[in-house]
């Protein structure tokens, strides 16, 4: 059997489904198309419905969708106006694209953005009423009229532009200097622009003018010429700048001569001339052969530097001789000054034998060795080195005294012993005679060769001979006046007398020589008369035993065999007073000087034992 009733219900079941289908389908169109994105692709998407069946009320929706992409359509069209409005005077263009063709591919971008739908839409001109599409016809016609204008514009301008550009860049010499020493290749940023613009408009499809296009076609022998030409003047540069303010004096004349033959092209070449190529060519071959002389020279150059360091670290009192002086071995007698004044004799006339042979190789071999590399004459006076030898002349006079001020240290440090107590470096005798002390060596001998050990140190510099004024020839017994009492004026002697640090340091040593004498008169006195005059006998008695006078009536009592209490008393004191002297050391340090009162102390002590007997 047929149930109707079951029929029924799911027709009205249908029925409502349909419905609701058809009422969620024309909500679906209305919030798809209420805010489009691109008029283009909902014309697209409303035209993929035309061949379906559909509803006629759902057809009816999708017909009235089309005046909404219309109106979307004309907001774009709008959109895109006020983009160009804002953005046209800023020459808006890609990356990699070149400002004035890069604007017209910005221009034929909004372009295509408002084109292609209004092509599309004119073809389906029975979607919308007449009027509807006119206006959207006639709004699209005049932007596009804008930017047609534009394009043409731009492109017109940049022709004429670009035709003075060409010929001006080409006309351009190819190098400019910027100072006397450094220049720069005439290879302009507009220049590559320029070209870029051409390729980048010839790829457009745009008619340019013969002229341009050649130019762009010649950019790739054009950026060779730069490029090989940029690469020389670095060459140049990094020689220059590689070269001190000394050297720019020694080589004034070659730099010159560098700088003249670069004359061609600062002042007539530009990129269109022919024979670029071997220019440079010859121009770096010039560079060849100044980096080969100068590097020759800088071969003697390092041997000089070698002979000065080797003066600056000679050691005219070595460590050795200085730990010999200041730690004799244990068990060993301190040496005399004299043979102190031997050792240290010796250590400098050994080092400065080395440093004469040294010091006239650089005069007499190097530099008119350099004076044949560069001007193939070897005569030790060539004018355009005589600031050159000032140089040297002064490198040598700063390592000279470096070496005395570093021994006259050595020296201060001998005798003074910075940081420690001094130390005594030698050993002096002492003598009675006649109520006073006598040292062996006598003081102002001590005095002499303690100078004299300074003077030495001094003196030394006195082999070295000075250059002849404007050359690197020392002065000889040949020269008049060498050999007189004016011989200081022809050596560096003078300048160490002159010489404020070695002032200093020489002050310094008399002061420390002075302390140890002033000690050693101290110690002197010790023993020596005393010419005080003392309340109580014993302070006074020292004074009356030394006394000739008093000695004499001594001598006479003593003859006279005494036995009275009287006597005795003075016996008691002299004994006294010889305990005295026997408690003294008999070698005391004055400093650096160790004095030795032996011979002293014994005669006291025979006066001791002839008291011993009287008694």
């Amino acid at each position: 059997k047929i149930n109707y009733q079951k029929i029924k219900s799911l027709i009205v079941e249908y029925n409502t489904s349909t419905k609701e289908i058809n009422e969620k389908t024309i909500k679906l169109i209305e919030t798809t198309f209420a805010d489009l994105r691109s008029s283009e692709s909902a014309f697209e998407l409303l035209q993929k419905f035309i061949n379906l069946q559909s509803l006629d009320h759902i057809s009816e929706q999708l017909q009235k969708r089309y005046s909404n992409v219309l109106s979307t359509y004309l907001k774009e069209l709008n959109l895109n106006k006020d983009i160009f409005e804002r953005d046209k005077m800023l020459a808006v263009f890609g990356k990699y694209q070149p400002p004035v063709s890069g604007s017209i591919v910005w221009k034929r971008a909004l372009m295509h953005r408002v084109k292609g739908p209004i092509v599309k839409f004119v073809k389906c001109a029975d979607k919308w009423t007449a009027d509807e599409l006119k206006s959207g016809k006639e709004e699209y016609k005049v932007f596009a009229k804008t930017l047609d204008t534009y394009e043409k514009e731009k492109t017109d301008q940049w022709i004429k532009s670009s035709n003075e550009k060409a010929f001006k860049f080409l006309k351009q010499k190819i190098l400019v200097p910027l100072d006397k020493y450094h220049f720069k290749v005439n290879y302009s940023l507009e220049f590559k622009l320029l070209i870029r613009e051409t390729k980048h408009f010839d790829t457009l499809g745009f008619q340019l003018p013969k002229t341009i296009l050649n130019i762009a076609l010649q950019e790739r022998e054009y950026f060779q010429y730069a490029d090989k030409l940029t690469k020389m003047i670095q060459e140049y540069h990094l020689i220059v700048e590689n070269l001190s303010p000394i050297e720019m004096n020694l080589y004034a004349n070659q730099l010159d001569h560098l700088t003249t033959n670069l004359s061609p092209a600062i002042n007539s070449f530009n990129l269109n001339t022919l024979g670029i190529y071997d220019f440079i060519n010859g121009y770096r071959e010039e560079l060849k052969h100044f980096v080969e002389m100068k590097n020759k020279v800088d071969e003697k150059k390092r041997m000089i530097e070698d002979i000065i360091e080797y003066i600056e670290r000679t050691d005219l009192i070595s460590p050795e001789l200085i730990e010999k002086v200041l730690f004799p071995k244990k068990d060993v007698e301190l040496i005399s000054l004299s043979a102190l004044y031997s050792l240290f004799e010796a250590q400098v006339e050994s080092e400065i034998v080395k440093l004469e042979e040294k010091y006239r190789k650089i005069g007499d071999t190097m530099l008119p060795q350099i004076e044949f590399v560069i001007y193939k004459k070897q005569t030790g006076r060539h004018p355009n080195m005589v600031i050159y030898y000032r140089y040297w002349e002064r490198r040598i006079y700063n390592a000279l005294m470096k070496m005395i001020l570093k021994a006259l240290i050595s020296y201060k440090m001998i005798l003074s012993r910075p940081g420690e107590r001094p130390s005594p470096i030698f050993k002096v005798n002492t003598e009675f005679n006649y109520m006073k002390v006598i040292t062996n060596p006598h003081q102002n001998e001590l005095r002499v060769t303690l100078n004299n050990l300074m003077k030495l140190i001094k003196d030394s510099i006195i082999v070295f001979p000075r250059w002849k004024s404007g050359s690197c020839n020392v002065y000889s017994t040949k020269d008049e006046g060498f050999e007189s009492e004016d011989k200081i004026n022809y050596t560096y002697l003078r300048d160490v007398n002159d010489n404020t640090a070695i002032k200093l340091i020489t002050v310094e040593i008399s002061e420390i020589k002075k302390l140890a004498f002033s000690r050693l008169e101290k110690y002197k006195s010790i023993w020596e008369e005393d010419k005080g005059d003392y309340q109580d006998m014993y302070s006074n008695f020292k004074r009356i035993i030394w006394n000739p006078k008093n000695k004499f009536k001594i001598d006479k009592i003593l003859e006279k065999n005494p036995t009275t209490s009287n006597f005795e008393f003075f016996i008691e004191y002299f004994n006294g007073f010889l305990k005295d002297f026997e408690s003294q050391a008999p070698e005391m340090n004055a400093s650096f000087i160790l004095v030795d009162f032996t011979n002293v102390k014994h005669a006291y002590i025979n006066l001791h034992a002839t008291m011993i007997r009287f008694q």
